[in-house]
């Protein structure tokens, strides 16, 4: 029982990991809150978790989570039909090298 929950787990988080969309929303959130991901996992030793947890609510109390994670989402929505229309264009460039320039 415990194995097939753990299997069920597993495949669910490899599934939607290898979504191109949410791989592209981490990285632009990442991308675009560099500054918070970096005093997340660097803050000195002289640091309590009181104060990590006040640096963060001051972080969000400057910008708004829900207009941050919207703009994540266009972005990586754009990020997305950008990279989708250069794939199909090399696409219709080597069909066409293929079917009118090489028998030519």
């Amino acid at each position: 029982m415990l194995t097939q929950l753990i299997a069920s787990f597993s495949d669910n988080f490899k599934q939607k990991t290898r979504n191109p969309f949410f791989g592209t929303l981490i990285l632009i959130w990442i991308a675009k809150n560099w500054k918070l991901v970096y005093a997340l996992f660097y803050f000195d030793s002289t640091y309590t978790l009181d104060k990590r947890i006040s640096y963060i609510e001051t972080y969000y109390k400057d910008t708004s989570f829900i207009w941050n994670l919207m703009v994540c989402v266009g972005l990586a929505l754009v990020s997305l039909i950008v990279s989708y229309f250069f794939l199909h264009l090399s696409r219709l460039l080597v069909n066409f090298y293929e079917d009118i320039i090489s028998p030519w």
